[in-house]
């Protein structure tokens, strides 16, 4: 059973307020429906949303993490580009690297983030292995003989979600 705590009266308040100024009324129909629009609104995130695993993410962290995966995302861009026209030409290959990430969550946002980077898209996650399809230069180094990998392929992106683990 959900019980309804003097902290989620809070957000129902808060809610509340937010749905009168966006009807732009304070008529009671509009008061009322605000308040069952909150309150079912709170039901259904407390019911159905994973809070327990996002209780060890410091949010404040990721604020500007947006930001930083466009950045990543332009730069992969390019990377990608230059393969692309190159005389070389290309090869996808499947790549293991480590996470050293603990929490779910946060491992889903990596996940996600480096499969919208150009060039990288997630394919499986067994614990901390992730393989990963991997397109780079025709002519490159073998992936196994490449020392660094893990960092090369998610380490900006995994060192910006671990400041956000508690």
């Amino acid at each position: 059973m959900i019980l309804i705590n003097k902290k989620d009266i809070t957000i129902i308040f808060i809610f509340t307020i937010m749905w009168v100024i966006l009807a732009e009324s304070v008529a009671p129909i509009f008061v009322i429906s605000g308040v069952i629009t909150a309150v079912v609104v709170l039901l259904f995130c407390k019911k159905l949303l994973p809070l327990k695993e996002i209780q060890d993410i410091n949010f404040s962290k990721l604020l500007h993490y947006p930001f930083f995966l466009i950045k990543e995302i332009y730069v992969a861009g390019f990377y990608i580009i230059s393969i692309v026209f190159s005389k070389e030409g290309s090869r996808a290959d499947i790549v293991s690297v480590k996470s050293k990430i603990k929490n779910e969550m946060l491992k889903i946002m990596l996940l996600d983030s480096v499969t919208l980077t150009p060039g990288t898209i997630f394919v499986e996650m067994d614990g901390e292995d992730i393989k990963l399809l991997w397109l780079r230069k025709k002519n490159d180094k073998d992936p196994s003989e490449i020392e660094n990998l893990d960092e090369m392929l998610i380490g900006p992106l995994q060192r910006e979600l671990i400041k956000a683990q508690k």
